[in-house]
């Protein structure tokens, strides 16, 4: 799937489930859940992409998930950025996430409890973010604790420098020199 705009969706704009699409340069906005549902055993790779304002969060990963999420643009999402659910093991490179209530969050499956795992997630850059990386789990009815950002891999929290953020003229291409320019993160 690439260079498309997908918007409008009752539900997700992508939804895939124990498959492994190549999902590059895409424009993903203003869809009733998520910019992609991903389920099950997969090893997608997303890249260049830009999840803007989508009714729940830019990317669900859910179950069994080993997707490479690499230089994406997450901007205001309602919800998060990007949903890491059970067992899912993405890996979440040189991405920007832009004003989110959680940029990523970590969390069990409804009343399912299980095991949460950490996700790989280096080189990213967070912005404005009401919290930038959360856990929750149904197991101990604990919501938003929020996790280290490892800065030592490489994390930032810096300002993307967008052309453009307003609302009725966003353009999320980002300045020559910023910091996101520098170390290769967000969409180009």
């Amino acid at each position: 799937i690439e260079r498309c705009r997908i918007s409008g969706a009752q539900l997700d704009g992508i939804r895939y489930q124990d498959a492994s699409p190549v999902i590059i340069g895409n424009l993903i906005f203003d869809n009733g859940r998520s910019g992609i549902y991903a389920n099950g055993k997969t090893a997608a790779s997303v890249k260049d992409n830009v999840f803007y304002q989508n009714a729940m969060n830019g990317i669900s990963c859910s179950k069994q998930t080993r997707d490479r999420i690499e230089g994406n643009t997450f901007a205001k999402n309602l919800q998060e950025g990007l949903t890491v659910i059970d067992a899912s093991e993405p890996i979440i490179r040189r991405n920007v996430f832009w004003s989110h209530p959680v940029a990523i969050t970590c969390r069990d499956f409804r009343d399912e409890p299980k095991v949460i795992h950490d996700p790989e997630f280096e080189q990213n850059l967070f912005w404005e973010n009401e919290n930038h990386v959360t856990r929750a789990s149904m197991e101990i009815n604990v919501e938003d604790v929020v996790l280290s950002m490892r800065e030592e891999e490489g994390n930032l929290v810096a300002d993307p420098c967008f052309q453009s953020s307003t609302e009725s003229a966003p353009d999320f291409s980002i300045m020559a020199g910023s910091a996101a320019t520098k170390h290769g993160m967000g969409a180009s």
